[in-house]
């Protein structure tokens, strides 16, 4: 499952990114951490002109409680139990009770710089950063929307998100993690959010992903703490996996604008160095 990721682009990035004029607003949200229950930019088939908050992670309506969050969605729903990545079988996100409207008609991007997961057993207390490398830079997961009633004490209705999972390839596989979240190419990006995409075509969309290289370090095990979002928790304590030259990825990522989410009180290139040094 994937249950923390970082957004510390800034907002002007991210709209470049999805090809969206600058809005002048989101500028202030825990990007660092970002774990169930945080509000963060989603780019959303409601309103495909600007990003919008959403909270991380779904109601459990049927509990009567918001105290539990879904905020993954299997996209095999409950085929594949083996979480066999060579799986390429009905897809049955489509028909699970709490998914099944929502993918066909609330479906939403969460943009991301990098996300942070562990091997199955350990998890978070043996987390890894995982980046996109080639070509590097914010990258868009594959999610769902749903709307709920305005809390007793406000007018505004609630909105949430669940990210959409994979049975986990490559750089997911090498840490020893069995679920990936799907992150899509971005010529698949108005498809998604299209209300009129088939199911079979979503179904595809599913199944093609993003076929950029990624690499991952491990990271301070205190990013498990949800309260948790200072920028020395993406420092690595570890090598890479793959190695490369240190230098050249950060030089990247200032290049993309990492490091300029104004939430972070950030100090420029100084921080950039800080968080990946």
């Amino acid at each position: 499952m994937c249950g923390r990721y970082t957004l510390v682009s800034s907002i002007r990035v991210v709209e470049e990114h999805f090809q969206l004029p600058e809005s002048g607003g989101l500028v202030q949200f825990e990007g660092v951490n970002a774990g169930p229950g945080l509000p963060m930019p989603v780019w959303n088939s409601a309103d495909v002109s600007q990003l919008t908050l959403m909270n991380f992670g779904f109601e459990s309506q049927w509990a009567g409680s918001t105290k539990r969050l879904l905020f993954n969605a299997r996209s095999e729903g409950d085929h594949n139990a083996d979480d066999d990545p060579r799986y390429r079988g009905a897809l049955g996100i489509f028909s699970k009770p709490s998914f099944r409207s929502a993918i066909r008609s609330r479906r939403c991007l969460v943009p991301a710089d990098t996300f942070i997961e562990g091997p199955k057993t350990e998890r978070l207390n043996r987390p890894y950063c995982l980046f996109p490398t080639d070509p590097p830079g914010i990258f868009a997961m594959a999610a769902l929307w749903q709307e709920y009633p305005p809390a007793p004490d406000s007018q505004f209705p609630r909105t949430g998100f669940a990210l959409i999972t994979t049975a986990a390839r490559g750089i997911v596989s090498e840490i020893g993690h069995h679920r990936a979240p799907v992150v899509l190419h971005p010529s698949h990006y108005r498809d998604w959010l299209n209300p009129d995409t088939s199911v079979q075509q979503l179904s595809e969309i599913l199944y093609s992903g993003d076929m950029r290289e990624w690499n991952a370090y491990p990271i301070d095990p205190r990013v498990k703490s949800p309260s948790q979002h200072g920028p020395e928790l993406m420092r690595a304590i570890g090598p890479m996996l793959h190695p490369v030259e240190q230098t050249r990825i950060e030089k990247s990522w200032i290049v993309k604008g990492f490091g300029f989410n104004k939430s972070l009180k950030s100090g420029g290139y100084g921080m950039q160095s800080s968080l990946f040094t």
